[in-house]
């Protein structure tokens, strides 16, 4: 008797999501479920710089173009290991940058390319676009788990996957010879988490990313005007009005991994 309803039991309980329909002529068939999202741990910290006012020139009525002075660095993006030693690699983890576009990745010289932006007034309207010189730089010790010795690289991206692509030069022939000095220059505290592994010197430029579980990294990325710098300015129309005409720019910054 119990091994009847046994039986029966799980014949119910595998035909009850069907139903037989008579000279049936077919249907849809569903299916749905809950698609939970969760956050995506990774070994990274990522600062985006802070807004910042106060950039003011003056201009006479009747020019189109004024120079800004950049009197203090101004750091624009930051991307660092959240601890102070190394991580091990894995595919997923290697940081991708996007600035819309703005950031002329392809004319690096010397770690430094262009920034243009437009220029909008107080009330949100274009009245022009902005040139910048925009710095970047990046570095990295590697360290394989089957050997003693670990390495110090300066980074460039070559190609989508690779350490920092989107925010650094895409050849090694147009990377800063001092990534170290200007990151720092950009962000001063940049470093502050970096691990070198007992390397001592950074030994050459590489494209590399931090997909391999055959190695231990630790790395940071500063980019942003360097102090110094003039943000030149080029105004759709003349200045005609006594009143001080109120000026901005946004950069969309955008940070993956993959």
């Amino acid at each position: 008797m119990k091994k009847t309803l046994i039986v029966l039991a799980l014949a119910a309980a595998s035909g009850s999501a069907m139903a037989w329909t008579v000279s049936g002529s077919g249907g849809d068939f569903d299916l749905g479920g809950s698609l939970n999202p969760v956050e995506k741990v990774t070994p990274w910290e990522v600062k985006v710089g802070d807004a910042l006012t106060g950039l003011d020139a003056d201009i006479q009525k009747g020019q189109k173009t004024v120079n800004v002075n950049v009197r203090t660095a101004i750091p624009v993006l930051g991307i660092r290991t959240k601890e102070n030693t190394a991580f091990r690699g894995q595919p997923g983890i290697t940081p991708q940058i996007g600035f819309d576009n703005a950031v002329d990745i392809e004319t690096f010289t010397g770690g430094v390319t262009t920034l243009t932006l437009a220029v909008k007034g107080g009330d949100s309207a274009e009245i022009g676009t902005m040139k910048v010189p925009f710095s970047a730089a990046a570095v990295v010790s590697v360290k394989r788990v089957d050997v003693k010795n670990c390495s110090q690289f300066n980074l460039y991206a070559d190609e989508s996957g690779g350490a920092f692509f989107g925010g650094l030069p895409k050849s090694l022939d147009s990377v800063s010879k001092q990534p170290e000095m200007l990151a720092k220059a950009i962000l001063t505290n940049i470093a502050n988490n970096f691990d070198s592994q007992n390397s001592t010197v950074i030994e050459g430029t590489r494209s590399i990313s931090f997909s391999s579980g055959a190695a231990t990294f630790s790395a940071y990325y500063a980019s942003g005007i360097e102090a110094g710098k003039e943000i030149k300015i080029a105004l759709n129309s003349p200045v005609s009005a006594d009143a001080p005409l109120k000026w901005k720019a946004s950069l969309p910054v955008i940070v993956t991994c993959m």
